[in-house]
């Protein structure tokens, strides 16, 4: 008899696990944007991206170089693209560089 109770118990609670389990993910939107020389690159990874993925988007609008800075800096753009670098202190936290694409201009 105790043992049938402690399946039934199990039993139970699992199911009940179960049924509450975590609602899934809201998606996620990583917004960038800058220079259009990079434009058609980048619009097609985000898409090729976007397909695969159901939790996450990736936007990117082409602003030009210097909005795309700008952006970046005021934290509008999670990340920024430029034909361009920035000016000697900007900005003033902590970012990384990562060249993507070249080609002449």
């Amino acid at each position: 008899m105790r043992r049938t109770l402690v399946a039934i118990a199990t039993t139970t609670l699992a199911a009940s696990a179960i049924a509450v389990a975590a609602p899934a993910q809201a998606a996620e939107t990583i917004s960038g944007g800058g220079a259009s020389f990079p434009y058609p690159f980048i619009s097609q990874c985000a898409a090729d991206f976007n397909a695969s993925q159901s939790n996450f988007t990736v936007n990117y609008t082409s602003t030009g170089s210097g909005t795309g800075k700008s952006n970046f800096t005021k934290g509008t753009f999670v990340y920024g693209q430029t034909d361009s670098k920035y000016s000697s202190g900007e900005p003033t936290f902590d970012w990384t560089y990562v060249p993507n694409i070249g080609g002449a201009l």
